[in-house]
This record gives C-alpha cells, structure tokens and sequence, in this order.
C-alpha cells in the first residue's frame, strides 16, 4: 500500500506516453475456441487510475464504467485485426454530470490515439 502522492507520481510511468494502461487482460478466444473453431480475440480492460480517481470522486456509481473495455480480435479479413472499445465519454453521459463528459472526452481521445499510434506502426 502506497501513499496517494507516491501512486500519482509512479502513474505516468505505469501509464505510457497515451496515459492510459492495461488492468486486465482475458484471453477471450483460447476458452471459445474449443467450440466451433479458432478465434483469436482478447478483452482488455484498460484506463488510468489518477483519472478514475477524478471520476468516481464525482460520482461512485461511474465505476461502472472505468476502467472501460477494448477488444482486440481478428475475424480473418485480410486487413488484419481489429480494435473496438467503449467510449467512455457515452457511458460517463449517463449520469448528466458536464465534468464526467468532459473527462469521458479525455480517455476517448487517449484511446483515439492509441489507436492512431497502432495504425502507425503496422503500414
């Protein structure tokens, strides 16, 4: 257990240079793929614990929705695999709090950019 200030220092480490960082991670496809053939599709769950912090400091029934999910999966097209993840910025919308959306704006565009930077590196 660490002091908070030593947690937010340590964070932008942790986090990358997008800010945001993988929790968890669930190799979706290994179980599924005993039925039905191979599918190769993994969930993570993915944000940024000082801005989580932010968030359910506003509203605790928000960590419904942070960290938020994305999927990485690939269904055979020949462009490759694929990225879809939740918008946090359409959950956050649920609770009618302009500082959630305007936080939920921010992780969609880190995620945006993340996605950009993957897209970068594999042309």
């Amino acid at each position: 257990e660490a002091p908070w200030d030593k947690v937010k220092e340590a964070f932008p480490t942790m986090a990358g240079p997008h800010g945001l960082m993988i929790f968890f991670k669930v190799n979706q496809g290994r179980l599924t793929s005993l039925h039905n053939g191979i599918k190769r599709c993994c969930l993570y769950i993915v944000g940024n614990g000082i801005v989580a912090e932010q968030i359910l400091s506003i509203d605790i029934r928000a960590s419904l929705y942070v960290p938020f999910h994305v999927c990485l999966y690939d269904n055979g097209n020949p462009g490759g695999a694929i990225i879809a993840y939740d918008r946090p910025s359409s959950f956050l919308a649920v609770f009618n709090n302009p500082a959630l959306v305007e936080i939920g704006y921010l992780l969609d565009h880190r995620m945006d950019r993340v996605v950009q930077a993957v897209k970068s590196n594999n042309r």
